[in-house]
């Protein structure tokens, strides 16, 4: 691909001529937070945390007494025009803070005192682009539970930067659209209220419209003509639910029985192009074949890829990784396949049942929500579920071979079933706003090597 004239191409992509890529490290001192849990008290010193950061809610905050605050920030304090920045959990979320403040911050939060000669509102803004996040996303520690990245790895994230002049005029630009933005949703927020208060009296016909009078009468629904319930069949239905069904890309309508031929052959050709790039992604997907059991066969923990060695000797079966490359399968001579494939399995069981507590203990405090119960199983149709009713999830036993961003989406993605149980606009706007990666996080998913699956034909 030619490159356009005035423009080079660089560690984070194509720039201009006259740009530089530089360590956030060489533009910034960069500081975490305390690094033990206050005290906290009924009112006092602010004190922020991730959930701060990524919601924009800076009002609601916990606080310490002046005296700890005082303590905490005898080195180093939050001024105007500073970047918090999150660090764990939700890594790489930024923060210009622009008001007058006295607060202190936790552990999760890392400080970026941004050089004199630097814009930091431009800072702030390049924090939201896709290559700033891309960096942070490769110098995070891949396998930490939950997610995390380290100071010096921070440092160490490569960002654009133009000269100062055009920083400035940069950071002005966005700062106008996000003004802009914000006073759309104010309005566009007012405009539904409107509507609803026009609808409560519309639609209860407290207020008329012009031309119209009289009484209105009261019906049943059934009046109107013949209602007709669907419902869905018992989960035992494999067939149904796709369950049944070996993974080789052929194409399977359910429909109700009061939806005639022509109207299930409409809705597919209205959803033909959809199936055609699904059908061609899934095609595309990498995946194993049957599974041996035998020495130096591939086998996936947490998205990396190790060679298995066996060992056999006679006392209990048990698996241990070592190094970066290997898996130890450690079974009593003479065990068939089958059985060393369900002591590896009970292994990833084990790895899945303690990692997912701290994730819960992370997320449920961040969402306001709290299961009852949780499990894992084998599933071959969903990598999760949840029960609202019960507030019970159930996890994906595949989820020990994904990388930990999958597995943190899944969790979040069913502890946000609590608050809404459809895929609707606001489940989405839930998901975006508590965890902006997880489309990146899906599509790592989606794209992660396939299993293979001993179905029944």
């Amino acid at each position: 691909m030619e490159m356009r004239p005035g423009y080079k191409q660089s560690d984070v992509g194509i720039i201009p001529d006259d740009w530089e890529v530089k360590l956030l490290g060489d533009v910034a001192t960069i500081k975490d937070g305390t690094h033990q849990t206050p005290k906290y008290v009924a009112s006092g010193v602010p004190f922020f945390s991730v959930e701060h950061v990524t919601s924009g809610d800076f009002k609601n905050t916990k606080f310490i007494s002046e005296k700890e605050h005082r303590f905490l920030t005898r080195t180093c304090k939050i001024e105007k025009g500073d970047i918090l920045m999150t660090r764990i959990g939700s890594i790489g979320d930024c923060k210009l803070i622009d008001w007058d403040v006295d607060a202190s911050f936790y552990v999760s939060l890392a400080l970026l005192k941004i050089q004199s000669r630097y814009s930091a509102a431009y800072i702030a803004q390049y924090s939201k682009s896709a290559s700033f996040q891309n960096e942070v996303q490769l110098h995070s520690l891949q396998s930490a539970i939950p997610k995390k990245i380290n100071l010096g790895p921070i440092s160490s994230v490569k960002i654009a930067v133009p000269p100062v002049a055009e920083q400035r005029a940069i950071a002005t630009a966005l700062s106008d659209v996000d003004a802009l933005l914000a006073k759309l949703g104010q309005l566009i927020a007012k405009k539904r209220d409107l509507k609803q208060a026009a609808m409560q009296q519309l639609l209860t016909g407290q207020t008329r419209l012009p031309g119209f009078s009289g009484e209105w009468e009261l019906k049943r629904v059934d009046e109107f003509g013949e209602v007709v319930t669907g419902g869905t069949p018992h989960t035992d239905v494999k067939k149904f639910w796709g369950e049944g069904y070996p993974p080789n890309g052929r194409v399977r309508v359910a429909a109700p029985l009061v939806v005639n031929d022509e109207a299930v052959r409409l809705a597919v050709i209205d959803k033909l192009g959809w199936i055609r790039r699904q059908k061609a992604k899934f095609a595309d997907q990498p995946r194993q074949s049957q599974r041996e059991m035998v020495n130096g066969e591939s086998h996936y923990f947490l998205g990396q890829r190790y060679r298995l060695r066996v060992h056999e000797y006679d006392a209990p079966a048990r698996v241990a990784v070592r190094g970066v490359a290997s898996l130890d399968l450690f079974v009593r001579p003479g065990t068939s396949s089958e059985q060393r494939e369900a002591v590896l399995l009970r292994w990833h069981r084990e790895q899945l049942k303690a990692l997912i507590p701290h994730l819960l203990e992370q997320w449920q405090p961040i969402l306001g929500v709290l299961v009852a119960d949780w499990g894992i199983k084998k599933m071959k149709t969903r990598w999760g579920s949840c029960n609202p009713a019960a507030r019970r999830i159930w996890l994906n036993l595949e989820l020990a071979k994904k990388p930990v961003q999958c597995l943190e989406y899944i969790v979040v993605h069913e502890l946000v079933h609590l608050l809404e149980r459809n895929h609707n606009d606001r489940f989405t706007a839930l998901l975006d706003k508590h965890l902006p990666q997880w489309p990146q996080y899906r599509e790592m998913l989606s794209r992660s090597t396939l299993g293979h699956e001993k179905l029944g034909y």
